[in-house]
């Protein structure tokens, strides 16, 4: 993926989800619950599923924060692969509201 493409991901995309759940306390939670349903419209209209969501994720987490790759791997490869995890017990379509 472009370098190019993983700097507008991963700031609105990817951070929006963690600055409304810090935001969770100091605002309602329709507020909140406005602008995770923004962040999701975003990446249904830029990711394909899961798969590409968290390579952009990995990609873009060594742009912003310079740090090794290695747990995040490991993180995502078990959300792909776990029966269990909500990666595959919910559709892409589905957890991205569409």
């Amino acid at each position: 993926m472009p370098a190019s493409e993983i700097s507008s991901i991963w700031p609105y995309r990817t951070r929006a989800l963690r600055v409304a759940r810090f935001a969770a306390g100091f605002i309602d939670e329709a507020t909140v619950w406005h602008y995770v349903e923004a962040a999701a419209a975003l990446a249904r209209g830029g990711f394909a599923g899961w798969p590409q969501w968290g390579r952009a994720f990995l990609d873009g987490r060594v742009l912003w924060g310079g740090e090794a790759r290695s747990y995040y791997e490991i993180v995502v490869r078990k959300l792909l692969e776990d029966s269990k995890s909500v990666w595959n017990r919910v559709s892409w379509q589905q957890a991205a509201g569409g």
